[in-house]
């Protein structure tokens, strides 16, 4: 019975505590708004547009969240997340997204390169399929979106 009392009296002991522990609040992300940029892409014969919701999350850090619609040389959209990071004086941005290539799904993921003061920049991808790996590259300029 000693046994018992000693781990319910420890019990509200440590329950006690942790009430009385003032959560420390957190800080509000900072949406930044819709980003947009046309892209093209010669060695895969593609062009189309990307559209992210920016937030910023602290520090260089930053959320990422859109479509990507190609557009050339037939009409798809893919859902796209990610995330960016100021590095070195450019943003470095990743990006992935489900792809389909003939009918079979796969993965699509990117790194852009982009000039601080224009939002311009490249960018290099990578499509792994069942059947098949495709690599891209090609540029992207910043554009308002519609």
């Amino acid at each position: 019975m000693k046994k018992f009392f000693s781990i319910v009296m420890a019990s509200f002991c440590v329950i006690g505590f942790l009430n009385g522990v003032t959560p420390i609040e957190a800080d509000a992300d900072d949406y930044l708004g819709d980003y947009c940029w046309n892209f093209s892409n010669p060695t895969r014969g593609t062009s189309g547009t990307t559209r992210l919701g920016v937030t910023h999350i602290g520090g260089g850090h930053y959320l990422l969240s859109g479509v990507s619609t190609l557009t050339y040389p037939i009409l798809m959209q893919f859902p796209v997340f990610g995330n960016a990071e100021i590095v070195g004086g450019e943003i470095i941005v990743t990006t992935i997204l489900a792809g389909i290539r003939n009918g079979v799904i796969g993965i699509d993921m990117g790194k852009a390169r982009l000039d601080p003061t224009t939002l311009n920049g490249t960018f290099e991808s990578i499509g792994v399929y069942f059947d098949a790996v495709e690599l891209s590259e090609g540029t992207l300029m910043h554009t308002t979106c519609q």
